[in-house]
């Protein structure tokens, strides 16, 4: 790593210090999630998903995305053995509820030989033409949709453009990296564990079910409504009574803003897509404020071809920030279907993002049985 000192607070302009002198700090990065450095300090890593990768080490986070460069003709190259500008700071806040200090600015260099993958534009799903389903392929998926319905949904009628920002966004499916396989991850189902468990039958537990619109704003709307969840479910634990809808006027039980995150978060590509784990980690590094605060828009202005701008006015009693974030297993694809449930129980809702195969264009009711899962977030 080449990286900054660490003198600075989250509000760093990474591209203009970058340019200082830089001091080295090498790291080790061993399957499946370990890390060690120059001083035999051990810590451990994840990646994300195919976005880029953190490391916690030596009382340090450090995360950078995968450097990738576009040309004229929308050629991508991934750059496999270097990260884009990232930035690192304190592993964990001194005090609660505030954002962790020294922060500085890094890139990331792999030893050895340098690789690099170019990446053909695909135009098919960035065009005006309507998405609509051909009676072939729909004939096709019946005969194979064993536990799902094909038929018209949501796509019906829009744009391919729209379709594909609808469905996740262009910028969360490029480059996508294998998944590690959860081969070190426990099959054994807790017995305490109860048969059957839903937190919709909890009072007061669930946020509202909210629509994304035209963006592709998913995993904001996913990671923030965990969140929000989380945060009612242990105020029950408590035993304090909690409202069945948030309330503008308790901001314990307020819903945390989607659109704060579309809008602000430098971890996340807005309408274009984005990961869970990474709002979670931008709620503990800036904070996440209320949706009374900052309520959605976004859905709405994608088809005026305006984003969203960062500009919002909030008591910072209304800016929640996240304690600890991880992924289900503790690195990306090491969940099994027992650590699910026991994280469900225990912990609350889950994240969970989902890579699907081009069939579930036409899903209607049930679940594909091509998707895969593809990583179970957790804040």
């Amino acid at each position: 790593f080449y990286h900054t000192v660490d003198i600075f607070s989250n509000n760093v302009n990474c591209d203009e210090v970058i340019r200082s002198e830089l001091s080295t700090y090498k790291v080790t990065i061993q399957e499946p999630n370990v890390a060690v450095d120059e001083h035999q300090n051990k810590g451990t890593w994840t990646a994300i998903f195919g976005q880029g990768f953190e490391v916690i080490i030596g009382g340090k986070k450090w995360f950078a995305f995968y450097k990738y460069t576009e040309d004229k003709d929308g050629n991508y190259t991934s750059h496999c053995s270097e990260t884009m500008t990232g930035w690192f700071h304190d592993a964990a806040p001194i005090v609660p509820a505030t954002p962790p200090l020294h922060w500085g600015c890094y890139h990331g260099e792999k030893a050895g030989p340098k690789t690099v993958r170019v990446h053909a534009p695909s135009s098919a799903m960035d065009s005006d033409e309507i998405f609509k389903a051909e009676d072939e392929l729909q004939k096709m998926l019946e005969e194979k949709a064993t536990t799902w319905t094909v038929g018209p949904n949501m796509l019906e009628g829009m744009t391919l453009r729209d379709a594909k920002r609808r469905i996740g966004g262009g910028r969360s499916r490029r480059h996508v990296a294998q998944q590690l396989s959860a081969t070190h991850a426990s099959e054994e189902v807790d017995p305490k564990l109860p048969k059957s468990f839903s937190w919709r039958n909890v009072d007061g537990a669930l946020v509202p079910v909210r629509d994304q619109q035209q963006c592709g704003s998913c995993y904001a709307f996913g990671a923030t409504e965990m969140m929000s969840a989380r945060v009612r479910i242990g105020l029950l634990r408590q035993g304090k009574k909690v409202p069945k809808t948030p309330s503008i006027f308790d901001p314990m039980v307020a819903m945390l803003s989607p659109q704060h995150v579309v809008s602000c978060s430098q971890y996340s590509q807005g309408c274009d897509g984005g990961f869970e784990y990474l709002v979670a980690k931008y709620g503990q590094d800036f904070g996440i404020v209320s949706d009374h605060c900052f309520a959605y828009e976004s859905g709405l202005r994608v088809q005026e071809n305006t984003a969203v701008p960062c500009e919002y006015q909030c008591p910072e009693s209304q800016r929640y920030f996240v304690h600890d974030y991880h992924y289900v297993g503790g690195y990306c694809g090491n969940s099994s279907v027992p650590q699910l449930m026991e994280e469900l129980v225990t912990g609350g809702p889950i994240s969970v993002g989902i890579l699907c195969t081009p069939d579930f264009m036409h899903y209607q009711v049930s679940t594909s049985k091509h998707c895969e899962d593809a990583s179970i977030e957790v804040a």
